[in-house]
C-alpha cells in the first residue's frame, strides 16, 4: 500500500521511529575528541548551555580526557555518501526536505524499504538530533518504487531486526534425529548430483539471501565430487522435505497439510575459499549463486548469518538438519533434525589425528550416536539468537563440514565457524 499525504509532524514521528537504531553512514567519521574541537558539541553549548538535549549528549558523548580537556564523540566530517553513493551533506532530518517528501510516497512497512532508509542515517542515538545524508542533487532517489529497491538491494544480508531471516512458521541425515515438520528450516538447501542418469543427492546447504547459498567447499570440488563418483553437481533444491514426492504433505486429523513445489536452480556458478584445503578440511567453505531470484514463501526462507565478533560461550546446544545417512539408511528421503551439543577443542583434537583444529573450526556432538553424517556436509549448524527487536531468530554459525570414523555419531565431528567468514562472504555477494 502506497502511504498518501500525512501530517508534518506525524510524518517526523514515523521517519524518526524508523531511523531509531545506531546506525550512520560508513563514510561519515566519528571520533573521540577535545570538547572544543567539535564544532556540534561547541554549537549546543553556545546556542543552549542548559537544555535537556545539551546535557544528554554531553553525557553520552563524553569519552575521557586530555589532560584537563574533556573530550566526546563527535562526527568530524559533514560529508557523506547516499545508500546509492551519491555525495551528500549529513544535515538534520528536517532540513532535507527530499528526503520528508520522498517519505510520503514510499510503504514505509516494506523491510526492504527500511533497510534503506536507515542507511541514509548519518548521526548515532547519542547526538542530540537525528541527521541523514541528504544528497546535493536534490532528490533522495527520482524514480525508485519498491520494486526497484527490492532489485537494488537483493544482494544485501536479509536484517534479523527486521525478520527478515531465521523466521519459520512450523510450530513443532541427522544419525539418531526425527523427522523435521513440513515447513521447519526453510533455508535448507538440497545438492542435486546426476552420474549416468543417476540422481544422487549428497549435500546440504543454506540459504543467504535471495541469490546465494552457502554450502560446504568439498561439496562443489570436482575432485572430490569425481572421488565420490557423484558424477556432476547439477543444481541447488529449496523447499524440499521428502525427495521421493513431487509435491510433499502431511496428513492430520483435519485434513492435509501440503507445501509449496519444490523450487530448483542450475548449479553452474559457485566460488570456493582461495584457501580452501581438501586434505586438511581447512577453509571449507563456498558459495553458490542462483541464476534467478528465490521465491521467498513459508517453505523457503533465508537464515540469519552471524557478525565477524560473534562468539560462542562454550555450552550451546545447537541444532542440525538435513537428508544424510540415517541408521538405517544410506540417505533419508525426509528431512531430518536433531540436537548437539558445542564440544571443546582439546576432544576433537584427540580423535583428530595429525589434523589439528583452528580457529575457525568448532567441534560438536558428544560422540553418542547423535551426528551429522554422509550427505548432511555443507547444511547449517544452527543456533537460535534474540535479536535487538526482542524475537528469536535461526542463525547459521557453523557449516557441516566432516566427522571421524567409519561409523557417524560414534565422535564429535568438525564444523566450519562461519563469523570469521563474514568479510569473504560480503565480498563474494557484491
Amino acid at each position: 500500500m502506497i502511504v498518501g499525504k500525512v501530517s508534518s509532524v506525524v510524518l517526523l514521528v514515523n521517519v524518526l521511529w524508523l531511523l531509531r537504531t545506531e546506525s550512520y553512514v560508513s563514510s561519515t567519521k566519528i571520533e573521540c575528541i577535545p570538547l572544543k574541537l567539535c564544532p556540534l558539541a561547541m554549537k549546543l553549548i553556545k546556542t543552549k548551555p542548559y537544555a535537556p538535549e545539551t546535557i544528554e549528549f554531553l553525557r553520552y558523548s563524553h569519552c575521557g580526557f586530555d589532560g584537563q580537556e574533556p573530550k566526546v564523540w563527535c562526527t568530524l566530517f559533514l560529508f557523506c555518501k547516499t545508500p546509492d553513493s551519491r555525495n551528500g551533506i549529513c544535515k538534520n532530518i528536517r532540513e532535507c526536505d527530499s528526503f520528508m517528501e520522498y517519505m510520503e510516497n514510499v510503504n514505509r512497512r516494506d523491510p526492504v524499504v527500511k533497510k534503506y532508509l536507515k542507511e541514509y542515517r548519518c548521526s548515532t542515538d547519542h547526538d542530540p538530533e537525528i541527521r541523514v545524508c541528504c544528497p546535493d542533487e536534490g532528490k533522495v532517489i527520482s524514480d525508485f518504487s519498491s520494486n526497484d529497491l527490492h532489485e537494488r538491494f537483493s544482494n544485501s544480508f536479509p536484517d534479523a531486526d527486521l525478520e527478515e531471516c531465521g523466521k519459520q512458521s512450523s510450530d513443532y541425515k541427522i544419525v539418531g534425529g526425527t523427522n523435521a515438520y513440513l515447513d521447519e528450516y526453510p533455508w535448507l538447501a538440497l545438492l542435486k548430483y546426476v552420474n549416468r542418469n543417476v540422481i544422487q543427492y549428497a549435500c546440504a546447504g543454506s540459504l543467504i539471501n535471495e541469490h546465494y547459498v552457502l554450502t560446504a567447499a568439498h561439496c562443489v570440488d570436482p575432485v572430490i565430487i569425481k572421488q565420490k563418483l557423484l558424477g556432476k553437481l547439477q543444481s541447488v533444491i529449496l523447499g524440499e522435505y521428502d525427495t521421493r514426492n513431487e509435491t510433499d504433505c502431511i496428513y492430520q486429523k483435519y485434513g492435509q497439510d501440503c507445501a509449496d513445489p519444490p523450487q530448483e536452480f542450475p548449479a553452474n556458478d559457485y566460488v570456493m575459499h582461495p584457501n580452501y584445503d581438501s586434505s586438511s578440511m581447512i577453509n571449507d567453505i563456498a558459495i553458490i549463486r542462483l541464476d534467478r531470484k528465490v521465491v521467498f514463501s513459508d517453505y523457503v526462507q533465508p537464515v540469519c548469518l552471524p557478525s565477524i565478533n560473534f562468539n560462542l560461550r562454550g555450552n550451546e546446544t545447537f541444532t542440525i538438519s538435513g537428508w544424510g545417512r540415517t541408521e538405517t539408511a544410506k540417505r533419508s528421503p525426509i528431512k531430518k533434525k536433531t540436537t548437539v551439543p558445542y564440544v571443546d577443542q582439546e576432544r576433537c583434537d584427540k580423535n583428530n589425528g595429525r589434523r589439528r583444529l583452528n580457529n575457525r573450526q568448532i567441534c560438536v556432538g558428544t560422540g553418542n550416536g547423535v551426528d551429522s553424517c554422509f550427505g548432511d556436509s555443507g547444511g547449517p549448524l544452527m543456533l537460535d539468537v534474540k535479536t535487538g527487536s526482542g524475537r528469536f531468530a535461526t542463525y547459521a554459525v557453523g557449516m557441516v563440514s566432516y566427522g571421524y570414523g567409519r561409523i557417524c555419531g560414534s565422535f564429535p565431528g568438525v564444523y566450519t565457524f562461519l563469523p570469521p567468514y563474514r568479510e569473504w562472504i560480503d565480498k563474494q555477494i557484491r
